[in-house]
């Protein structure tokens, strides 16, 4: 979960806007059934709902499954550094916890990342 926390805070950061300080915005709620039925996932377990919101550049429409394909990139390599995996890795882990992520964006209004992670059933 360092990993997932890391690269989306590092993006948030990178992307921020030009002479504007980045403001990262951390929620975390239950899932509701409706969310977890629409994203295919058990819906024998309760899960977290976590949003991470920014201020920063955004993306366009219609890239909001592509940008957690390995090595896609919305910039080009001299306008922001990196090698387009982070989101990929981001997704991968969640995956592998019986989770998922879902972004949205508006282009130059920032951008959200939702979480969906099973709870932890205590004894």
């Amino acid at each position: 979960m360092r990993q997932v926390f890391s690269n989306l805070l590092s993006n948030s950061i990178k992307f921020s806007k030009e002479n504007e300080n980045p403001l990262i915005k951390i929620v975390c709620e239950d899932a509701d059934d409706l969310e977890i039925n629409q994203l295919g996932l058990n819906e024998d377990i309760a899960y977290y709902k976590i949003k991470l919101s920014d201020n920063g550049i955004g993306f366009s429409a219609g890239m909001e499954t592509k940008i957690f394909e390995v090595f896609q990139r919305l910039h080009v390599k001299n306008e922001f550094e990196g090698t387009g995996i982070g989101l990929s890795i981001v997704k991968k882990i969640l995956l592998n916890h019986g989770g998922d992520i879902i972004a949205y964006s508006t282009k130059g209004q920032g951008s959200t990342f939702v979480l969906y992670l099973p709870k932890l059933l205590s004894d």
